[in-house]
């Protein structure tokens, strides 16, 4: 049924439609798929079902995906922003960002996440947001992503997101929407009209109640709606429908045979003058605005506005706006049908030269080139390669699909930049496959050194370190000197230093510089990010301010020349970290998710995540830090890609550690991911292997792991893991009575702090001296000192070694108060500790044991706010305030999806339904206080 049609026989439908806008309106997001076959009235549910929406103050976004959008990436949600910001102006500034993401789309996934972001927090309680998406057969891969990523993660916003589709064309994407294993959306099936149903309808369409042989007749639409009222339109058209008494009957001898519809829209074609079908065409093509068909068919508007009438009289265009379309989808079929394959070619040809001369982007003219494109043609196959290689860079997707059609077309030349585009846009196993066909081939030597380049690269994402360290070592031997083989080398450098090479790492990243003298370019900023993360490694202080300056430099020169990178935003956030200095750092992961989303550089969100996670863990937000790192490790596992996998599985093992959570599963992932990656985030993996070997009361084990961990380090001169890793390694060897072991350990810290004047080296130094030797000096230090310990499980830990010094020299009262206060810092960020006495210490909790934490009374029995973490009371209480989750990841320094990962764990816990339920309960418990 067209949008303006009769509305029968869908009661139950509308009804199960209509539930779930009453629960958007109560802060409960939903997916609903209406599925069924063409025309069997899924566009006539779905416009009653958005006025109802409209009237009831939501906002109504809608978008319809065409047959061709399936090679323009982002192409349905592109038609979606505009749509949302076209009903609420007031959104357009917010959703700049959201185009900009959309426009380089470098990686489906990460653009599509950031888009899903952008679209959760439109919606307000007073005002929901209905996404409409017709069509969805068609739509491209990357808009699905976003389909899908609405419907995993919108329960917690008042949205609701209506699809429609067919059956078929199957749409392998919509499947993860109704897997049964977990459904994302709701799905109704639209079955054929009952016959009463079907006898109401061709009634209110004919204006008169169908007799038997007319009914008899329209019972070849099989019940479906636009059938039916086409067919009676067919009827009017040719003259054979009467009306008589209220009766409508058909004219004695007309028939309409089975295939009705193909003839029927053939012969309204031959009714028509040459310009109305030129018009019809191309609106078949793509729904075209006015102006745009005003410059294909070259005729003055008036001309064009009086054809495009004749074919809506026709039955065969409708236009809604300025926009001129087919009539329905059937009827776009039948004309597609109607129109030779040459011809089609054509349309397509001069529709992507119109747009392009009308500025229209090159992301809207690239599905028609590709349609355009035949056997044979060279004029278009070299368009095809062209615009695809200017597009491999900003617009990846969109460059593959154009540079795979040069290339099925005979195009040999286009298999470079096609591998390019592909693994840009993060699809390692079409990269794989492509790289593997291209050699098979066989190819110039150049051309042969690249693409080892290229697989080096997917080894490197897919975390075979060993292999895209050999890969990216042949590719510079092999290149000639240039950019080329400095990009190699700062890609074996970076490679190499994940593995834990570090010296090897530093002489390769000096060999790409000094390569690179001549001017900026990648390689040189890559490298330069190798050699910062060194010097941060080391602690040397002067060094690592010189070079962030420089690379902050070099990264400026870069992107003002549009060059797409992010190792340097990754190297500064993580070096931030390691100095403690979060504010900083806190910066530079913002600029880092937001350069990585932008550009489509999704291998370096599970880094992020797990910096953030490091630095939420250091800051004592230990319920936070554990959802970072899940997300992180999510992220990773969903990319396919485990880099950040070890060290986010790490960072939540630490966590869990000191939470008092059992931490041996994220333990023992962390430890298998860093093995599958060649030893990536071992020292992390293997520090907190230490520590929890000592909270499961093993000090003896302990001792044995951070020990090789401490002397690897020491040799390689890591200033900044010695000191890390030190004082544990002295408390653990105390308690296992490897006294010489503590010794030396604090010795070497004495040195490492006298040489770093570091404030962190000063204080392992003075907790190794505490602990090791009872120094009472070293110990009233560290109080003197204690405040300056950013890490709140540190400086807990740092006044329980004091309180052992003093101790030894006897100052039981002054151990006492030290022990009390390292105790409270330690309970104040949620830390179970074991109690410790003079020559103990205090570590994690294991499965079992006393803890120490500090909770609010329970004001109500049972309400559920006890059982609630500190992040999550955190949380809830700006969800209370009525912040957005953008808004609260923002003011507590998380991503959006660790937010959303909280309130999934506060709804069972405080028995909320949705958002505005517990806004509701939060409001009635401050109520109670």
């Amino acid at each position: 049924m067209a949008p303006g049609s009769a509305f029968v026989g869908r009661p139950d439908s509308l009804a199960v439609i209509a539930v779930r806008l009453a629960g958007v309106a109560a802060g409960r997001g939903a997916t609903v798929l209406l599925r069924g076959t063409a025309g069997i009235g899924k566009t006539r549910l779905m416009a009653e079902a958005l006025a109802a929406a409209a009237d009831g103050g939501a906002t109504v976004a809608t978008a319809t995906a065409l047959p061709h959008d399936r090679d323009d990436p982002f192409g349905l949600v592109r038609e979606l922003v505009a749509a949302v910001v076209h009903e609420s102006p007031g959104l357009d500034a917010a959703f700049r960002a959201t185009t900009r993401l959309i426009q380089a789309g470098n990686d489906a996934r990460a653009a599509a996440d950031a888009v899903v972001d952008e679209l959760l927090e439109v919606p307000s309680p007073d005002q929901p947001l209905v996404l409409a998406l017709d069509d969805l057969q068609w739509a491209d891969e990357a808009s699905l992503l976003v389909v899908a990523g609405i419907a995993r993660r919108g329960g917690d916003a008042p949205i609701l997101q209506l699809a429609a589709a067919r059956p078929v064309p199957a749409q392998p994407r919509l499947d993860v929407l109704t897997d049964p294993r977990g459904p994302l959306a709701e799905v109704i099936d639209l079955a054929p009209l009952s016959r009463v149903a079907a006898k109401e309808l061709a009634a209110i369409h004919s204006g008169a109640e169908p007799d038997e042989a007319l009914w008899s007749a329209l019972t070849q639409a099989g019940g479906n709606p636009f059938y039916l009222t086409a067919m009676l339109d067919a009827l009017e058209r040719n003259g054979a429908l009467r009306r008589q008494d209220g009766v409508a009957s058909i004219r004695d001898g007309a028939d309409l045979a089975a295939g009705w519809l193909a003839p029927f829209v053939e012969g309204c074609l031959l009714d028509l003058d040459p310009l109305a079908r030129r018009v019809v065409g191309y609106a078949t093509i793509r729904p075209l605005p006015l102006p745009v068909m005003v410059a294909l068919v070259g005729e003055d508007r008036a001309v064009v506005t009086a054809a495009a009438r004749a074919g809506r009289a026709a039955g065969l265009l409708r236009q809604d706006g300025p926009v001129i379309a087919p009539a329905h989808d059937l009827v776009r079929d039948a004309l597609l049908q109607a129109t030779p394959g040459p011809t089609r070619s054509a349309l397509h040809a001069d529709v992507a030269h119109a747009l392009h001369q009308r500025g229209a982007e090159a992301w809207d003219v690239a599905p028609h080139l590709i349609a355009a494109a035949t056997p044979g043609d060279p004029l278009r196959i070299a368009e095809l390669r062209s615009l695809g290689e200017t597009l491999v860079t900003r617009r990846p997707l969109t460059a593959a699909a154009l540079l795979r059609r040069a290339h099925e077309l005979g195009e040999a030349s286009a298999a470079l930049p096609w591998l390019r585009a592909e693994l840009l846009a993060g699809r390692l196993e079409e990269s794989a496959a492509l790289a593997e066909q291209v050699l098979d081939r066989g190819v110039a030597p150049d051309v042969e050194v690249q693409v080892r380049g290229a697989q080096a690269m997917i080894a490197f994402l897919r975390g075979d370190l060993r292999e895209a360290a050999r890969g990216f070592r042949t590719a510079a031997t092999d290149s000639p000197p240039g950019p080329a083989r400095s990009l190699a080398m700062s890609d074996e450098a970076l490679v190499t230093l994940f593995s834990g090479a570090v010296p090897e790492a530093e002489g390769l990243a000096q060999r790409a510089l000094d390569a690179d003298r001549a001017h900026p370019t990648a390689a040189g900023a890559q490298a330069l990010g190798v050699r910062l993360m060194i010097d941060g490694l080391r602690g040397d202080l002067p060094r690592i301010a010189l070079r962030m300056e420089a690379l902050r430099d070099t990264t400026a020169a870069l992107f003002d020349d549009g060059v797409l990178i992010t190792v340097p935003d990754v190297v500064e956030a993580m070096v931030h970290v390691w100095l403690e200095a979060h504010e900083a750092a806190a910066e530079a992961l913002r600029r880092g998710f937001g350069r990585s989303s932008e550009n489509g550089l999704a291998w370096a969100m599970p880094l992020l995540h797990w910096i953030r996670a490091e630095m939420l863990r250091r800051l004592g937000r230990l319920e936070d830090a554990i959802a970072e790192a899940e997300v992180g490790h999510a992220v990773a596992m969903d990319l396919s890609s485990l880099l950040g996998a070890p060290l986010c599985l790490a960072q939540k093992a630490l966590a869990q550690l000191w939470s008092g959570e059992d931490c041996r599963d994220a333990l023992a992932a962390a430890q298998d991911a860093c093995q599958r990656v060649g030893g990536f985030g071992g020292d992390v993996v293997t520090h907190a292997t230490g520590l929890a070997q000592e909270a499961m009361g093993d000090p003896a084990a302990a001792t044995a792991t951070l020990g090789f961990l401490y002397e690897r380090v020491r040799e390689m001169d890591l200033a900044l893991r010695c000191v890390e890793i030190g004082p544990d390694l002295v408390r653990v060897a105390m308690a296992s009575g490897s006294i010489d072991l503590a010794n030396d350990v604090a010795a070497h810290l004495a040195v490492v702090a006298e040489r770093r004047e570091w404030h962190q080296a000063t204080v392992a130094a003075c907790r190794a001296k505490a602990r090791a030797g009872g120094d009472p000096g070293a110990a009233r230090q560290i109080i003197e000192g204690a405040e300056r310990i950013v890490d709140p499980v540190q400086r807990g830990m740092a006044l329980d070694d004091a309180a052992v010094a003093l101790d030894h020299a006897g100052l039981g009262a002054d151990a006492a108060a030290a022990r009390q206060s390292g105790a409270s810092v330690l309970a104040s960020v949620g830390a179970r500790v074991r109690g410790s006495t003079s020559g103990g210490s205090v570590v994690p909790d294991g499965p079992a044991g006393p803890t120490l934490h500090v909770g609010a009374g329970r004001l109500a029995e049972d309400d559920g706010w006890d059982r609630l973490t500190p992040a999550e009371r955190r949380v809830v209480a700006l969800v209370a305030e009525g912040l957005s989750n953008g808004q609260i990841a923002a003011r507590l320094t998380v991503s959006r999806r660790t937010v959303e990962s909280h309130l999934y764990r506060v709804y069972p816990k405080v028995g909320a339904a949705s958002r505005v339920e517990l806004a509701l309960w939060a409001a009635a418990r401050d109520g109670r206080q």
